[in-house]
């Protein structure tokens, strides 16, 4: 969502292109920062889950 204080030809501006500037202060639109990290921290913690309930078998 964007902030309220943004003018409607700031917000005009940065729909022009379906992909933003990686210099954009809100960072990428579609995927956020948080979104790979927990990606790679899920991906992680489930291969350590898979190895322990492997070894302990």
């Amino acid at each position: 969502m964007p902030p309220l204080h943004t003018t409607s030809a700031a917000s005009g501006s940065r729909f022009q292109s379906p992909m933003p500037d990686q210099e954009d202060h809100f960072g990428p639109r579609y995927v956020p920062v948080w979104q790979p990290c927990l990606a790679t921290l899920a991906a992680v913690a489930s291969v350590g889950f898979a190895v322990l309930l492997y070894s302990k078998l």
